[in-house]
């Protein structure tokens, strides 16, 4: 099975008006990086599915620590596309 992973989150940007204090802020709407994995046994999809929130996790982090002052609010939205494929042996059981 081949696992995608796509994660979308809210974070605030903060303005700051000339003398450096913040003065208002604008949302934005981040596609994070998908994560990709071949999943051939359950282990392996338990692994992937706890890499895949590893790296979400990384993603917001770097992306709060950037000179971007982005500010994590939420998680809009995690979608998780698979494709099953069979293998030859199954493909000639049908």
């Amino acid at each position: 099975m081949k696992l995608n992973i796509r994660t979308d989150a809210l974070f605030e940007k903060p303005e700051y008006d000339d003398g450096g204090n913040e003065i208002g802020s604008q949302e934005l709407v981040y596609a994070l990086p998908s994560t990709r994995f071949n999943i051939s046994t359950e282990d392996e999809l338990t692994q992937a599915l706890e890499d895949s929130f590893k790296q979400i996790l990384l993603q917001i982090q770097n992306l709060e620590a950037s000179a971007s002052n982005l500010r994590f609010k939420q998680i809009l939205s995690i979608t998780i596309h698979y494709d099953k494929y069979m293998t030859q042996q199954e493909q000639g059981d049908i």
